[in-house]
């Protein structure tokens, strides 16, 4: 075929012999790659549908994987990165192959320097694409494949549209981190103060807030006056996917939106993004489908056992069991690989396996870490045995900071395989070239196609791979969501207290007739709006039925009521039983691990006793180690730094306005509250656990530090006097900086 004009018969042509030398590749072949090259510079030069330039993208990531190429397949695999025009490839090809130093005549040089910003940032095709839609719109919502470059954009756009005040909206405590580092490692943002909690008090005129949802929330509802120019949120199919989170996203997004603030959304795998939501917010949409790293799927199940399956330069045998095929899939990678599976306890189970495969790691690469988990939670932990050879799991019953440092010492080669649930596939970068899918379930639910072409997404990882491989040992669905849409906009079922918090403008006219009534009642009642109004995430119903049991029984007023910083043992009780029956969620209220009588226990050791973090664990149930470890830190991260914090503050609302209406006065929780919700009281301890600083780290430094109010007063006194370290190993030093 001759590749020199542009016809459908020739982009068919080119398309085919692109598509069959990527799955020769694949196949274990070794096909010769020059006219794979001409038809995928052919593509690159005329075509725009997606389906041929992702294969044209297939050609050049196929290539430059190979051991061996010739000078001429070496040219032309230059050349289809210059048509490309994602010049990012050379670097990362003479990363690989240091004598292929890549040559560029003048005019692809030239070419170079347009996608080459004033700030010395190289961007792909595609990201040039979405910075010029940016500036045309202020507000955009893009749709494209992890690794695709989306989050690299966000540094470009604040820099050229030159922004003073950003929040950026990160899902994970773990992206907030990696997102951090990345801004405080680039000179460019030197002028900026990058802000990672509630408590900084910073006087620079340019701020960039990095901050969860749930954190940013609270700074809104802190800082009423805080404007902001621009704000992204990443991973936004969480507005509409996350049972758990959705109210806090949607919740903090309306805010953002209505404020008035340039925006950049962004999310992968979704067809459309909510048509209310772009018309209202005149916003911009776009969609990417081409995969800048490359997927090497091999579905097991559609191999037969005893057939050789070639993965690169390895191989292994198809077994029977899964057990078999995960040992021997393990023992023949030597990438960083992440198996996925769908619960807690499967996830610790199969590393535990993994484990009793392997050789210890002579170097113990892990030993700080090792060190670490034993002093400051269990030296029974199973999770100790399994570093040692390189191996760890990952999920959401684990402390966060141990997350971190697993993810950290991961991307740096220390630990050579995760297992792990969606918490570090959904929305966590790492540098893993393999992802090994051993369950087509997330929990109990399904797995849909979306959720799959979510984890299989982290296979491989741009800069540092070309192509990134998926086994399968299940039969998986592959589909991107059709459409996201924003509840508050789309949605007949708003609970009450949304209703109350979206502006009249943005509510249908069934809605308007709710809110109205909602006012009515209140006003029949007597309560002020206000009141129900301030406590975001509680439905006005359950604020209702909590203040008609209070009016209704003043005696119960009387037995709860209490002076000084905190009520009696059984006073507290009495509060968490009026709690758990009107105001817990139904998934809380019927929790069977957490009942109320063990939630009572537990919260009143941990404000009576002020407990270790190794103490708590000992109160846990649960015949191992392992069990009463993930208890612990589940009640941790789910009750007392999130709902039991929000239930008592509306408890404490609804009880002191129907305290007063009986002359009684009010109550204070606000020193259990805070206990719960950071461990501590003193200000300087607070600031560090804001930043995400360990607790047992804070324990050792929370003396030495006394009357310092804010994280910026804490970077100095440390500064100044650097002894006040001496109590924390190397170790320990490195993880208190990486979040302060």
């Amino acid at each position: 075929m001759n590749f020199i004009f542009d016809t459908p018969e020739a982009r068919t042509e080119a398309t085919f012999i692109a598509t069959k030398f990527s799955e020769e590749i694949l196949s274990g072949k070794n096909p010769i790659a020059a006219d794979a090259l001409e038809a995928a510079h052919y593509l690159l030069s005329f075509s725009k549908d997606e389906h041929e330039l992702n294969a044209a993208l297939a050609v050049i990531c196929h290539a430059a994987e190979r051991d061996k190429l010739d000078e001429l397949e070496t040219v032309l695999l230059h050349d289809c990165i210059d048509a490309s025009r994602n010049y990012l490839y050379l670097d990362m090809l003479q990363k690989r192959k240091p004598e292929s130093k890549p040559e560029l005549n003048m005019l692809s040089t030239f070419r170079k320097s347009l996608y080459t910003t004033e700030h010395g940032t190289t961007l792909t095709k595609q990201q040039k694409q979405i910075i010029e839609k940016f500036k045309e719109s202020k507000r955009l919502v893009v749709s494209a494949p992890t690794s695709f470059g989306k989050t690299m954009a966000i540094q470009e756009i604040i820099l050229q549209m030159k922004y003073q005040q950003v929040a950026i909206v990160m899902p994970t405590i773990a992206l907030m981190s990696e997102t951090v580092a990345k801004f405080k490692a680039n000179p460019n943002f030197s002028h900026f103060d990058i802000i990672n909690n509630t408590s900084s008090a910073s006087e620079k005129p340019h701020k960039i807030f990095v901050l969860t949802p749930e954190k940013l929330d609270l700074l809104l509802d802190e800082d009423k006056d805080l404007k902001f120019d621009f704000f992204a949120m990443d991973e936004i199919y969480k507005i509409q996917d996350d049972k758990d989170r959705r109210a806090v996203f949607s919740s903090v997004l309306y805010t953002l939106i209505t404020s008035g603030a340039d925006f950049y959304l962004i999310g992968p795998y979704f067809k459309r993004f909510s048509e209310n939501f772009l018309n209202r917010t005149k916003s911009a949409f776009l969609r990417y489908s081409t995969e800048i790293v490359q997927k090497e799927v091999f579905n097991l199940t559609e191999i037969e056992n005893g057939e050789t399956i070639r993965l690169g330069n390895t191989s292994f045998t198809k077994a029977k069991t899964d057990a078999t095929n995960i040992k021997r899939i393990s023992q023949a990678l030597n990438d960083q690989k992440i198996f996925y599976y769908k619960d807690t306890r499967g996830v610790e189970t199969i590393a535990k396996n993994i484990s009793a495969n392997t050789k210890a790691d002579p170097d113990e690469k892990s030993s700080e870490l090792i060190k670490y988990i034993a002093e400051s939670i269990s030296e029974k932990w199973s999770l100790i045995e399994y570093l040692k050879k390189g191996i760890a799991f990952h999920h959401g019953a684990m402390p966060r900071h141990i997350q971190s440092e697993i993810v950290d010492f991961f991307n740096s080669e220390k630990i050579h395989t995760l297992v792990c649930t969606t918490t570090l596939t959904e929305g966590v970068n790492t540098t893993a070239k393999n992802i090994i899918i051993l369950s087509n379930e997330k929990g109990t639910d399904k797995l849909t196609g979306f959720d799959y072409k979510n984890i299989k997404g982290r296979a491989g990882r741009f800069l540092h791979h070309f192509t990134g491989r998926v086994i399968n040992l299940v039969e998986v669905p592959e589909d991107e969501k059709e459409e996201i849409l924003f509840h508050y906009f789309d949605s007949q079922d708003l609970a009450t207290d949304e209703i109350l918090r979206i502006e009249d403008k943005d509510l249908t006219t069934e809605h308007k007739q709710t809110k109205n009534l909602i006012t009515q009642e209140l006003e029949k009642a007597k309560i002020p709006l206000a009141l129900v109004k301030s406590n975001k995430y509680i439905p006005i119903e359950k604020q209702l039925a909590l203040l008609s049991v209070l009016r209704q029984n003043p005696y119960l007023i009387e037995s709860i009521h209490f002076l000084g910083s905190y009520p009696e043992k059984e006073k507290l009780s009495t509060i968490l039983q009026l709690c758990h029956s009107y105001l817990f969620s139904q998934k809380e209220h019927t929790d069977k691990n957490f009942p109320l009588f063990e939630l009572d226990r537990l919260v009143k050791f941990h404000i009576y006793h002020h407990p270790s973090i190794k103490q708590m664990i000992a109160t846990q149930s649960g015949k191992s180690e392992d069990t009463r470890i993930r208890n612990a830190f589940k009640l941790i991260a789910r009750y007392f730094e999130f709902s039991l914090p929000k239930y008592l503050t509306c408890f404490s609302s609804i009880f002191n306005f129907a305290a007063k209406e009986i002359g009684k006065k009010e109550i204070s929780l606000s020193w259990i509250i805070t206990l719960l919700q950071y461990g501590f009281e003193s200000p300087q301890a607070i600031a560090l656990k804001d930043s995400g600083v360990p607790s047992d780290i804070i324990a050792k430094l929370e003396q030495s530090l006394a009357d310092c109010t804010s994280l910026e007063e804490i970077k100095i006194r440390i500064r100044l006097q650097p002894k006040l370290l001496e109590s924390l190993s190397e170790y320990e030093i490195r993880i208190l900086h990486k979040h302060i």
